[in-house]
């Protein structure tokens, strides 16, 4: 059995990193960790999927027609079925919108960071193609909202993450929680 972990929620909140580190610690104390990242699946700029934002004359890509969502669920459901892993860790800003994986984790987490502080996070970093003037507050916050609500409304025990809290704080809140579900399921097993 692979024990499932979900770090979800919105841009500049700390997922990649976290991700990074938690499977770096986990990795000393159970045999194989996989990570699949959303970011990866995302589609090629000039891809006919992208929905066009004509307000912001710039694709979205804050919702799943910006990312190859059926090799995403099919790349999971191989890690599942191969078996042969201790821990996937899903990594994505939107994981909690996909109908096909919603119910497959041991735990959630949805990080979260108020507008201000998102904002100007987001600020800080590049992205290619570059944000248009407005982009943030008339579709990324808006988005964030939509997909915070549907998350919390589908996603069992979904816990909530405050990521302006420290960085070691956050981590080991996960890891005991990690660990104290892998023994619970061990026990039910």
């Amino acid at each position: 059995m692979v024990f499932i972990i979900g770090l979800g929620g919105i841009t500049c909140s700390g997922k990649s990193t976290m991700c990074s580190e938690l499977s770096k610690y986990l990795s000393t104390q159970y045999n194989k960790i996989r990570v699949i990242d959303l970011d990866s699946y995302a589609r090629d700029e000039n891809d006919p999927n992208h929905v066009h934002l004509t307000e912001l004359n710039h694709k979205d890509w804050e919702s799943l027609t910006s990312l190859h969502v059926d090799q995403f669920v099919s790349d999971i459901k191989s890690v599942i079925n191969d078996n042969s892993n201790d821990i996937l860790i899903i990594e994505g800003f939107i994981i909690y919108s996909i109908d096909e994986i919603k119910s497959i984790f041991n735990l959630s987490y949805y990080f979260d960071l108020d507008f201000d502080e998102c904002r100007q996070r987001r600020n800080r970093r590049t992205y290619n193609p570059p944000d248009p003037l407005d982009y943030f507050d008339k579709h990324v916050w808006p988005s964030y909202l939509i997909a915070k609500e549907k998350a919390f409304n589908q996603i069992k025990n979904l816990v909530h993450i405050d990521s302006t809290q420290s960085f070691d704080t956050i981590l080991q809140r996960i890891i005991n929680d990690v660990n104290n579900e892998i023994k619970n399921v061990e026990q039910r097993i």
